[in-house]
């Protein structure tokens, strides 16, 4: 599904027809229970998580690898004269992303699925030929590569830290 939508996302190479179909799999995924969702913070945080975040079930956004709730954090807030006793907390609102139930097993499955594909591809040597220019091998260990850096909630987390400090001043943003 993660290189259909990839791939309906680019009319310059697939054209407009082809992109139209395709980019529908970006809106229609279907949200993992919040079972799933309990049990993960569960084991993120412990039995009392809830103490440490207020989060509404139902989730904003749900895609092919997971879905993201909005929730609020309690943050300390200093006294200025470094006082533990009179510590104040403003309420922060967060997303959480949590990863749909196997996603890692599936996209596993996916990318041997993937590489099987292109193995009998090169076993025919007039379809080979007429596609070599994709270089399937090599498309398919990058889109390998990129998806275990998106499955990655730390790698996404520290890009929206790096986003936050390049437009901290920008009012805009």
């Amino acid at each position: 599904i993660k290189l259909m939508q990839w791939a309906g996302s680019r009319p310059d190479m697939f054209g407009y027809e082809f992109c139209s179909v395709f980019s529908q799999l970006q809106d229609n995924t279907t949200p993992h229970k919040w079972e799933h969702t309990e049990q993960i913070l569960r084991k993120a945080y412990g039995e009392n998580w809830r103490e440490k975040i207020d989060l509404d079930c139902t989730p904003i956004g749900s895609g092919c690898i997971g879905q993201v709730y909005k929730g609020t954090v309690q943050i300390p807030v200093g006294d200025g004269n470094g006082s533990k006793h009179q510590q104040q907390q403003t309420q922060q609102t967060v997303a959480v992303k949590v990863l749909h139930p196997n996603v890692h097993d599936d996209i596993d499955a996916d990318l041997d699925l993937m590489r099987m594909v292109v193995k009998v591809v090169d076993k025919f040597d007039w379809l080979a030929n007429s596609i070599k220019w994709l270089d399937l091998p090599n498309c398919v260990e990058e889109f390998a590569h990129l998806l275990t850096l998106q499955v990655d909630l730390r790698t996404e987390a520290a890009n929206l830290q790096r986003f936050n400090k390049n437009f901290e001043k920008d009012e805009h943003i």
